[in-house]
């Protein structure tokens, strides 16, 4: 039995009460009550406001405009035509601090690459056929973390999973 002590204080100012609560218990029958979020307000400009706006702009991840604050980059293409290696080479370039096909990151990137395709040796090989220059190895060595060929269903416990799991490396 799973049991805490609590003490409440009586109205009054009287001495606190002392009980034995069952946690379990107290789980299975307590009120259930769903909190719902306030909805944000939705965030409008006028056309001379925007016009008018000459704060700076934040600065990209990955330049030119292919990966800004706040932003999403979705990735995709016919089977079979390069993806993962494409992708593999990317960002390892990203978390090297180094340019690739016009892509420049600002800084060295920490890269978590979470694959569901590749296994293990394959993504071995594929890692060292990348051409990275020397000088920027290091970086990328430390900032590049991948999953092998993920044998894992992205449900909530699955992700809830692989947070954890990214927490505990080496970052």
């Amino acid at each position: 039995m799973s049991t805490k002590i609590i003490h409440r204080h009586q109205k009054g100012g009287r001495k606190p009460i002392c009980f034995l609560l069952d946690r379990l218990e107290f789980i299975a029958c307590a009120e259930r009550r769903v909190i719902k979020a306030l909805l944000p307000t939705l965030a409008t400009f006028t056309l001379g406001a925007l016009l008018d706006d000459d704060s700076p702009l934040p600065a990209d991840l990955i330049s030119p405009r292919v990966l800004t604050p706040g932003g999403m980059l979705v990735f995709g293409g016919a089977p079979k035509v390069g993806k993962s290696d494409f992708l593999l080479a990317w960002l390892t370039h990203m978390a090297a601090g180094a340019s690739f096909q016009g892509m420049v990151p600002p800084r060295p990137l920490r890269v978590f690459y979470l694959q569901a395709e590749v296994q293990y040796h394959y993504l071995r090989e594929r890692v060292k056929s990348i051409k990275l220059p020397a000088s920027r190895l290091l970086d990328a060595r430390a900032n590049f973390i991948a999953t092998p060929q993920l044998r894992l269903i992205l449900d909530d416990a699955g992700l809830a999973q692989v947070h954890s799991d990214r927490k505990a490396s080496i970052w």
